[in-house]
């Protein structure tokens, strides 16, 4: 017999689950209010951890989304090194 999934709960679900533990509801009573049962409410919170993940912020390092487009493009044109620096604005290499 394969186990199958329930679907999941929502983003806005989510922070409603941590909101109401917050105010020390118990995790039945927020399974109630979801119409869920209280097993999944209990996922959520002791995945992680019973505190609140860190809201997400993209790494100051990451490349936008145009960036590799422009090195594909300038590898396939056969751009040397300097010019694609130059095109994103870092110093010269030496």
């Amino acid at each position: 017999m394969v186990r199958t999934r329930g679907p999941r709960l929502t983003p806005a679900q989510k922070t409603e689950v941590w909101r109401r533990w917050r105010q020390g509801e118990s995790l039945s009573a927020i399974g109630r209010a979801l119409g869920r049962i209280p097993r999944v409410v209990h996922y959520v919170v002791a995945g992680a951890g019973g505190l609140p993940p860190p809201p997400r912020q993209r790494s100051r390092l990451a490349l936008t989304l145009t960036e590799p487009r422009r090195s594909r493009g300038g590898w396939r044109t056969g751009a040397r090194c300097a010019r694609l620096d130059a095109g994103w604005g870092a110093p010269p290499r030496r």
